[in-house]
């Protein structure tokens, strides 16, 4: 509504206008006339209209049929207006209409302004905001310049019903009186009632929210009641500060029966180039340890997250990702958190054409109970620098990576170690269509390690290297025909992969290579543990077949098995890997997707005779719009001998529809099929509707702790959410 007064303005500098009109009545075709600058605007006054009369002996000037009075992007229509020079006074009459760029289009029966436009009155009144929000008023008074005093006013920013527009919207404002203050950009109704579908449903002797025009503003926001577990009750108070157009703050007392208040603040703020994100909290209560005992004394609890990113020119960025707690189980209790690991990341990375660089710095914090801080490593730094050259004609380009990293404890093992690898790819393709890509790289590792503690042996402390060739020549031979409207495509492939023998030793500590997974992507890489301090080495013979289907019109279905050999080479990897054996597991994937409404995917890995499988994987989605579902089936053995699950089998269940444009409901649940009672560790269920002024949500989430098989947790989420007036949260 701030536009109100610019428009009326408008109105009123294009009608005095009329004052300087030729004294002489007109009438026949429309006239069209440019009068003089407005003292308001230098842009010229434009009128048209089918008669233009002016009476020397009343003093007025009338312009009558389809009046049109513009000033450059500034629109008055009127099917009469007349001003009383005398009387100062302009008056517009029959469909009124004020548009302007940027603000509500008003509109009127009558209106009656006078000449410095502070005062006026029109009936009839009807405003359109940009946003398509509505208010009709039965008149409205301009007040001094800057109030506009409505009688009798409804207000909705929901859309009117196209077959039947009398009837009332999904829910709007209705007050005897509403005034608007442009300075203050305030709406302010007296004896206000909030209809749905119009039938009262609160009533209130005053409200007040700021126009649709304004952006952001100092002040209370909707405040949240809920019932949050060990809280109890609870009540949140948010305060939005703008600091200036680019800072603000959010200050939000939590009043809770069961605690002390806790008081939450976030913090955001945009510079040129990039933004900062932080957010936290505060309270001096007693804490309960992790069998829920209450401590003696009460200590100051809180946390601390922080995001900032900042782009330092074309080429280079940096950010930082920041999370401190004062305790393990503060998180989790305030409804904060609800991993098991905070990771804290100072970066910088750079991009150039096809070179990276980046450096880190990573933090780990544990939130585990009965697990040592102590033994929880810290990165500090992580360089890279990765290259890659121009292509040398018909024999391929070189390649470059390094890094540095040093692995930091307040209690074990650490170490720093500096890697290089370079490397020459070359892909060569034959007449007769098979493909051969052969890869050779040198690598070096050095590392310095202090108090690698492996058992009986004595611990090491020392430095320790190794510097090694890797050679892979990688076949592959594509056969395709046409079987009608389908393309049959059979792909064998076969790596032969080199590296000598006796590269892992136990002075290297294995710290980035501990999940080690065989699937159908890895079991051709040149190193299939994930990371450096590890080396697949030995010679191994790689192969696989890829039997696929494709349709015209895109539907596809392949089967992909594949296995390796492992000539010679040192016998260091976990039984449960698959890889312990010279011949490996054998690694499958079966995908089949008719058409966009469907997809399965079906990943095993199996012993070599068959005997057991290791690893199963199942995930099948499909649906339309209306209703979408999927199926995630999985039950592998873990691939770290001391995991906390020596083996998992779950199941997930998930199902989404858009039931109509505004209503839809979506929810899944995670079964954990190794307990003897299975039963859902995680689900949750969801009701929405949504429309252009409204959004209601309603949700139901529960959660176990699957470490503990305990901490079984259900709340019930009820959110409304009313454009301009805020949002409403309960929870329990």
């Amino acid at each position: 509504m701030r536009g109100l007064g610019g428009t009326i303005a408008a109105l009123g500098a294009a009608l005095l206008m009329l004052g300087a009109a030729p004294a002489t009545a007109q009438q026949g075709p429309p006239i069209r006339t440019t009068v003089g600058d407005a003292a308001a605007d230098r842009r010229p006054v434009v009128i048209n209209a089918d008669q233009l009369v002016y009476d020397r002996e009343r003093g007025t000037v009338t312009a009558r049929g389809n009046v049109i009075i513009f000033q450059g992007d500034r629109v008055v229509l009127a099917d009469e207006v007349v001003f009383d020079q005398r009387a100062n006074r302009v008056t517009a009459i029959g469909n009124v209409t004020l548009t302007e760029p940027g603000a509500p289009a008003v509109f009127a029966s009558r209106a009656d302004l006078s000449r410095d436009m502070k005062d006026g009155v029109m009936e009839q009144f009807r405003m359109l905001f940009p946003d398509d929000s509505k208010l009709a008023a039965n008149g409205a008074i301009r007040v001094d310049g800057r109030r506009n005093e409505m009688s009798r006013v409804v207000f909705s920013p929901c859309r009117l019903c196209p077959e039947d527009p009398k009837r009332a919207p999904l829910w709007q404002l209705r007050a005897r009186r509403v005034i608007h203050d442009q300075e203050k950009q305030d709406i302010i109704y007296r004896n206000a009632a909030l209809e749905v579908y119009g039938i009262p449903v609160f009533w209130t002797p005053y409200l007040s929210h700021p126009d649709p025009t304004v952006r952001r503003r100092t002040g209370f926001l909707t405040p949240s009641y809920g019932s949050e577990g060990r809280l109890g009750q609870t009540l949140r108070i948010p305060y939005f500060i703008v600091l200036d157009d680019n800072k603000d703050v959010t200050i939000t007392p939590l009043i809770t029966t069961r605690q002390r208040v806790a008081l939450f603040g976030e913090y955001r703020m945009r510079f040129p180039g990039g933004a900062l994100i932080t957010d936290g909290s505060i309270t001096y209560v007693r804490r309960t340890d992790e069998r829920e005992i209450l401590q003696t004394g009460n200590e100051w609890r809180g946390h601390l997250f922080g995001r900032l990113r900042y782009d330092i020119n074309n080429n280079w960025r940096t950010g930082v990702d920041a999370a401190y707690v004062s305790d393990k189980s503060y998180l989790r209790r305030y409804n904060v958190f609800q991993g098991d690991t905070l990771v804290s990341t100072a970066f910088t990375e750079g991009f150039f054409d096809r070179n990276y660089a980046r450096a880190r710095m990573i933090h780990f914090r544990t939130l585990r109970q009965g697990e040592s801080q102590d033994r929880i490593h810290y990165v500090l730094p992580l360089a890279e620098f990765s290259a890659v050259g121009d292509p040398v004609g018909q024999w391929g380009r070189w390649h470059f990576d390094t890094s540095l990293v040093a692995l930091g404890r307040d209690e074990g093992v650490e170490s720093r170690r500096f890697s290089v690898r370079a490397g020459w790819r070359l892909p060569y393709t034959d007449p007769a269509g098979w493909l051969l890509t052969a890869t050779a790289n040198l690598n070096a590792d050095l590392y310095w390690v202090t108090n690698n503690d492996v058992g009986n042996i004595p611990t090491f402390s020392g430095t320790v290297g190794r510097i090694y060739p890797q050679v892979k020549l990688d076949w592959r031979y594509p056969f395709a025909r046409e079987l009608g409207n389908v393309r049959h495509v059979i792909e064998p492939r076969v790596a032969l992969v080199a590296t000598p023998p006796k590269l892992n030793t136990w002075r290297i500590p294995n710290e980035d290579s501990l999940d080690l997974e065989l699937d159908d992507m890895s079991m051709f890489d040149e190193n299939r543990y994930p990371g450096r301090d590890r080396v697949d080495d030995g010679i191994r013979l790689v192969y696989g077949i890829n039997n696929a289907l494709f349709a015209n019109r895109g539907g596809k279905a392949e089967v992909f098995v594949g296995q390796s050999y492992r000539f010679f080479g040192e016998d260091n990897f976990v039984e449960s890997t698959g890889l312990r054996n010279n011949l490996s597991d054998i690694v499958g994937r079966i995908r089949i997707a008719p058409g966009p409404y469907f997809s399965l995917t079906y990943r095993f890995r199996v012993d070599s005779d068959f005997s057991r499988f290791r690893r199963q994987e199942v995930v099948a989605a499909g649906g339309i719009p209306a209703l979408r579902g999927s199926v995630t089936y999985v039950d592998l053995t873990d691939q770290i001998g001391n995991s906390e699950f020596a083996r998992r089998r779950q199941i997930h269940l998930a199902a989404a529809s858009q039931i109509t444009p505004r209503w839809s409901v979506a929810g899944g649940a995670s079964f954990d099929l190794i307990s003897q009672r299975p039963q859902p560790f995680q689900m949750n269920l969801q009701v929405q509707y949504q429309d252009e002024c409204c959004t209601i949500r309603v949700a139901y989430i529960r959660s176990i702790d699957l470490f503990t098989d305990t901490n079984r947790s259900d709340r019930i989420l009820v959110s409304v959410a009313l454009k301009y007036l805020g949002e409403v949260r309960a929870s329990r």
